[in-house]
């Protein structure tokens, strides 16, 4: 099986923002995320990192409910 992950993050003059995807075999998800650029972080790297960790958070959140609601109807949990 293969998974793949896209993450693209545009760093502007204020904000970073990041856009997360993940294909997987049973469905496609995508996130989003940003952050505002701190007067410390010249180059934007730290806002970079943290739109990228939120938007991967928010992938991971999407994959997690996907996978707790198949074990649900698998088990009659629902």
């Amino acid at each position: 099986m293969n998974y793949v992950v896209n993450l693209h993050v545009e760093v502007n003059d204020d904000k970073a923002v990041a856009v997360a995807s993940l294909e997987c075999p049973s469905e496609s998800f995508e996130g989003n995320g940003w952050a505002k650029i701190g007067r410390s972080d010249v180059k934007g790297h730290i806002a970079g990192d943290l739109a990228a960790a939120r938007a991967l958070r928010s992938v991971e959140a999407q994959l997690m409910e996907h996978v707790h609601e198949h074990i649900d109807r698998c088990t009659g949990d629902s």
